[in-house]
């Protein structure tokens, strides 16, 4: 759970808006199967030190199947694009994470149009 506790910080970078913090704490709660609070987002973000997250992304690819690592980076890409677009910034975030878990770069820019593409009625 510490990697992806981390790599919502990484894309929530450093003034993130309320909808992406709801986001967050949407994410957190789908992965830890736990309620969170904004509160515990800001503590994080406040708090982790995330210089070791693409050791940390590595070594949980290792444990996660495709589905997985979409699951991953489609709640980042929700994340990072809360209350808006997604920043080139938060992209480049986003596509990190994506290379630290194993997707190529074909795969994670999929993933990410598939995200914010509107969804056919």
């Amino acid at each position: 759970m510490g990697a992806i506790r981390e790599a919502v910080v990484v894309v929530l970078g450093a003034r993130p808006s309320a909808a992406a913090i709801d986001e967050a704490v949407l994410m957190l709660t789908a992965f830890n199967e736990e309620e969170w609070y904004p509160e515990a987002v800001r503590h994080d973000m406040a708090n982790l030190d995330t210089s070791g997250l693409s050791e940390r992304l590595g070594t949980l690819a290792e444990v996660l199947n495709e589905h997985g690592k979409e699951r991953v980076v489609s709640w980042c890409v929700r994340v990072g694009a809360a209350g808006g677009t997604l920043s080139k910034t938060r992209r480049a975030s986003v596509m990190s994470i994506a290379t630290d878990i194993g997707m190529t770069p074909a795969h994670a820019r999929g993933v990410i149009s598939e995200v914010l593409e509107p969804q056919d009625a």
